[in-house]
């Protein structure tokens, strides 16, 4: 399916004439780039069904939360000290 172009850049029609000459010339010699396949953007699905990505059937795989070891490092009294500072 080829699209029709005109153009109306200038009154003149041997100008309009001339110029979609020159388009209809182009598109018969090779196709608009957007219709190219190398512009087609794959939907999510389709990425995920060509990565073999599975849905999750255990939420434990996903959950977690901070690390033991940094519970405590003091990161929130911080923020409260700087906030009350003013900074």
């Amino acid at each position: 399916m080829k699209p029709n172009i005109t153009l109306s850049l200038n009154e003149d029609p041997i100008y309009q004439a001339a110029c979609q000459a020159v388009v209809n010339q182009s598109m018969a010699n090779s196709p608009l780039p957007l219709m190219d396949p190398f512009w087609h953007s794959p939907s999510l699905e389709e990425i995920a069904r060509a990565q073999g990505v599975q849905p999750i059937t255990n939420l434990e795989v996903i959950m977690g939360g901070w690390p033991e070891e940094e519970l405590d490092d003091g990161f929130e009294e911080a923020i409260l000290r700087w906030r009350h500072e003013g900074l």
